[in-house]
């Protein structure tokens, strides 16, 4: 491991996830706090030798020099399914956001929450149509000052967005798709999270 690394009187980190499994295999005495963010997976591109990385996961879950966490239910039981340990769940409570809350202005707008899902685009024409309709609906896809727009319509890209989180600490009232719908949205991006998007899985070698 890096000299940097291995001085260090312990490593508190996220992401990669893969990182720290690895980080710990190379140096087992090193004091880790390690919170799951994202999927397990996300950034890992070695597929040969997944069983190898599975060992290092139950190795380093077991450790008394380790403290891991998850932070969405989701990535904890498929820890637990893979390895039979269940991290703690520790969920977003968005404290930086403390004393922001939901006061929208007389004329405001509708934010729509932008996101990275390649349906997106098509997306935002279909709702701005729709809302040049009604008339006195306008729509805007600036987040600034956020808590003053009179509701956000937010579009999910993964199954554990910061930004729900966020949105729901500063009581804002949140359009989000209906079922069944929400699991197209969710889950087209769900590679990392062994979703139907993981192309691994789809070619029959996971």
């Amino acid at each position: 491991a890096d000299p940097f690394f291995r001085s260090a009187d312990a490593v508190v980190g996220s992401n990669p996830s893969w990182f720290f499994m690895v980080l710990h295999h190379i140096a087992p005495g090193m004091p880790i706090l390690f919170r799951n963010n994202m999927a397990l997976l996300e950034g890992f591109d070695a597929w040969d030798d997944l069983p190898e990385f599975w060992q290092m996961v139950s190795s380093f879950a077991a450790s008394p020099r380790v403290a891991m966490a998850c932070k969405h239910r989701l990535g904890a039981e498929q820890i637990f399914q893979q390895i039979g340990v269940r991290p703690e769940y520790v969920p977003m409570v968005s404290l930086y956001l403390q004393g922001l809350r939901y006061t929208p202005q007389s004329d405001s707008n509708v934010l729509v929450y932008r996101c990275s899902h390649n349906g997106f685009s098509q997306f935002k024409t279909l709702l701005q149509q729709s809302a040049q309709s009604r008339g006195n609906l306008r729509l805007t896809y600036l987040e600034e000052e956020i808590a003053t727009y009179r509701a956000v319509v937010l579009v999910p890209h993964v199954p554990n967005t910061i930004s729900f989180s966020d949105l729901y600490a500063m009581a804002m009232p949140i359009f989000l798709p209906a079922e069944p719908h929400i699991y197209t949205w969710m889950w087209s991006q769900s590679d990392p999270y062994a979703g139907p998007g993981f192309s691994e899985k789809q070619s029959g070698r996971a």
